[in-house]
């Protein structure tokens, strides 16, 4: 079996990785993916096996076009503008073959049509899809495909929640999965980035219980930004607020202490780097593994995520409890 989960860029190394695979005669039974993950999935299970690695090429080759220059300079500033602009000409013209930006864009569109539900158009993917994937071989059940998105707005207007809050269950238990669920996710995915550092040569200075602290900031903080995510939906008829606030906080990550150093930005909107939630995370993360300063950033992380989730908790339980009570 192959599971290939979410994660964006991620799927690059997915591919990647199946091609080592299938130097070892690797031939999957059933394959599973989610996201990103799906589409490599699909890719896989709906060709044959002397196609696979050729159309996976195909399809990470057309959306990971490169820009049309290279970076000015070969300094880490130099490399990080270049970055930053390459992802602001992915957010504002989208990718080929993937997604375009919807126009007019989602909040202009009639309420619950499928235009309003996101930014962008995903209309280019399926065609992509079409063309490197045989969908009848997929049906065919040549190779056993299982693939997934849920979303908590999908489900309160499918009516899945209601059918939730019937069942014999304890009525808090969808809204709980979700939140370990998401702090299990990050825990695997900190323990896994945690390998590739200790593997390129990061190395703990401050002793196994910083170790263990570091792991626990991701999550922290994580469980915090899910729970805000959640409230969100629950209210919300459409994914556009959601997709609002997960495109900001990426927008975010561009200016953090993580990215560039604070001392590289321009003097008039360093306090907002410095005190931003995702630059406490980092530097008591720093703090624990490498040395530095560690109270003064632990204590802004646990302030902004214990904030969120003190704002979110009573509106996320008032509204799971609304949604579920529908239909």
């Amino acid at each position: 079996m192959l599971v290939l989960q979410g994660g964006g860029a991620l799927g690059s190394y997915q591919a990647g990785a199946y091609q080592a695979l299938c130097h070892f005669d690797f031939e999957p039974e059933w394959i599973a993916g989610i996201s990103i993950g799906a589409i490599n999935a699909a890719i896989i299970a709906g060709n044959p096996r002397e196609k696979r690695v050729g159309r996976l090429k195909q399809f990470w080759e057309m959306v990971s076009a490169p820009v049309p220059w290279n970076p000015v300079t070969k300094s880490d500033r130099g490399r990080s503008l270049f970055n930053e602009t390459s992802a602001a000409l992915i957010a504002t013209f989208g990718v080929p073959g993937f997604f375009t930006p919807r126009i007019p864009p989602a909040p202009l569109w009639p309420q619950g049509s499928p235009q309003a539900q996101s930014y962008y158009d995903t209309s280019p993917l399926k065609k992509t899809l079409e063309r490197l994937v045989d969908f009848d071989r997929i049906n065919d059940l040549k190779c056993r495909l299982s693939v997934g998105a849920v979303g908590i707005i999908t489900e309160r207007s499918d009516g899945l929640l209601a059918r939730l809050w019937v069942v014999p269950v304890h009525r808090a238990s969808g809204l709980l999965a979700r939140i370990n669920a998401e702090a299990v996710r990050v825990v695997i995915n900190s323990f896994f980035l945690l390998c590739v550092g200790l593997l390129l040569g990061l190395r703990f200075e401050q002793g196994v219980l910083a170790s263990l602290a570091w792991l626990c900031v991701p999550v922290v903080f994580g469980v915090a930004f899910a729970s805000l995510v959640l409230t969100v939906a629950l209210y919300w008829p459409s994914t556009t607020l959601v997709d609002a606030i997960v495109t900001l906080n990426s927008l975010v990550l561009f200016f953090c202490t993580g990215f560039v150093p604070l001392d590289q930005y321009p003097q008039w909107i360093q306090p907002v780097v410095e005190h931003q939630p995702l630059s406490s995370a980092i530097e008591a993360m720093r703090g624990l593994s490498l040395g530095g300063p560690v109270l003064g950033p632990a204590l802004g992380t646990l302030l902004w995520s214990g904030g969120i989730a003190v704002a979110c908790v009573i509106p996320m339980v008032l509204g799971y409890r609304r949604a579920s009570m529908r239909g």
